[in-house]
């Protein structure tokens, strides 16, 4: 359940830690927000070659108590990581259809992700979740303040896209379509 009018608003991404998942934003991100009428932390699940270098950014920016580095969670781990975050936020700018945004929607927790491959191409902006082409910093706390200021806006986004996730993206359903058509292929070739 959307709960925004809790001081303490919590931000997450899953990604592996390099250059490319643009993590060090988020940082930044968490720094723009500090000094509202909320509190705003970030939970990173990942690890990856850029750990390193993000720790330093934290502490540079001072924000060790808002930021924390969850590392490696096992793949049936993770969903209960995610649960515990408001928004889930994805910003690299070159991907495919990220799995971990899959796994958010299957959560029900709002999107925020930049534009980049499937994405945009899966899912519409405002309407399934917030799809972001001006990576700035600025549209990104733009973003979440939107969110976080029209709850019910919010709760609609991830509904939309956890039923569009549901029916197009189920597991189950698309192996039996896919027996079905090598059923009748197979009979095809038969006669």
């Amino acid at each position: 359940k959307i709960n925004f009018r809790k001081k303490n608003i919590y931000l997450g991404v899953v990604a592996r830690l390099d250059k490319q998942k643009k993590i060090d934003k988020l940082i930044r991100i968490i720094k723009l927000l500090q000094n509202r009428k909320k509190f705003f932390y970030l939970k990173i699940i990942g690890e990856g070659p850029e750990k390193k270098n993000l720790l330093i950014l934290t502490k540079e920016l001072e924000l060790e108590k808002y930021i924390n580095f969850a590392g490696f969670i096992q793949n049936h781990k993770i969903s209960n990581s995610l649960k515990k975050i408001d928004i889930f936020i994805f910003p690299s700018e070159d991907e495919g259809l990220p799995f971990s945004i899959l796994e958010a929607i299957n959560l029900r927790l709002p999107v925020i992700a930049a534009d980049s491959g499937g994405i945009s191409e899966n899912f519409k902006n405002l309407r399934d979740m917030i799809i972001l082409k001006d990576t700035s910093l600025k549209k990104y706390v733009e973003a979440i303040c939107l969110l976080v200021n029209n709850p019910k806006l919010a709760h609609k986004m991830r509904l939309k896209s956890f039923f569009k996730l549901k029916k197009f993206y189920d597991l189950k359903k698309n192996q039996n379509i896919l027996i079905n058509r090598i059923s009748k292929l197979r009979w095809l070739l038969v006669l």
